[in-house]
């Protein structure tokens, strides 16, 4: 016997193994696939044709598996993270008050007088400083939809008017943090450009 006989021998062992790991699968999965595979081998399951066949079908059935559990994953995930009170309209309109002085300011003051109020602001009122940290959580959620680990339409349907409008209300102090408060490197870091991004793609598409 040869030595490509030999592999030959060896590679249809691992073949026909490999197969039968597969049909077994399959046969778990859906019996009509292995009528569907003998009707197409000519009633041999054990032949190249089945075989391909057995491989393609679990290669895809395992691919939509894996996809459908990633994509609950992410919705769980999302989920959990958006079931915290921050993101509802309740602690919004605890600083809307806030928000709105800090708008005014910015319309009727100079740069060096709006940053003397803001440095003012926050050493004195509570909610000025909570401000970052609620900026913070959108820009967190911003940047998980971006990079794939949370779910963009569940989150749309949940936060997306609660993300566009606090964005729209917090431009001023984003825009001052990212001029004033913020000193080398991180000055032109692109503060809550996925925050910015997301917002203004939301309103832009849907008028939120």
């Amino acid at each position: 016997m040869t030595l490509f006989r030999i592999i030959k021998n060896v590679l249809l062992l691992i073949a026909m193994f490999v197969a039968g790991v597969l049909l077994s699968y399959l046969y778990f999965v859906d019996i009509q696939f292995l009528h569907v595979i003998s009707s197409l081998a000519g009633g041999n399951l054990l032949s190249p044709i089945a075989i391909l066949c057995s491989a393609a079908i679990a290669s895809t059935a395992a691919y939509v598996g894996l996809k459908e559990n990633n994509q609950r994953h992410i919705k769980e995930q999302t989920l959990k993270v958006l079931s915290y009170k921050r993101y509802t309209w309740t602690a919004l309109r605890s600083m809307l008050t806030t928000l709105d002085e800090i708008l005014l300011k910015k319309t009727e003051m100079t740069d060096a007088q709006f940053d003397e109020f803001i440095q003012e602001k926050r050493d004195k009122c509570p909610r000025t400083r909570k401000i970052i940290s609620f900026l913070d959580s959108y820009q967190h959620v911003a940047f998980g939809i971006k990079n794939g680990l949370y779910h963009a339409d569940l989150t749309k349907l949940m936060i997306g008017p609660q993300l566009c409008f606090f964005y729209e209300k917090s431009k001023p102090y984003i825009e001052w943090r990212r001029t004033t408060e913020l000193d080398g490197p991180a000055k032109h870091s692109g503060l809550y450009n996925e925050l910015e991004g997301l917002a203004s793609q939301w309103s832009n598409a849907g008028r939120l």
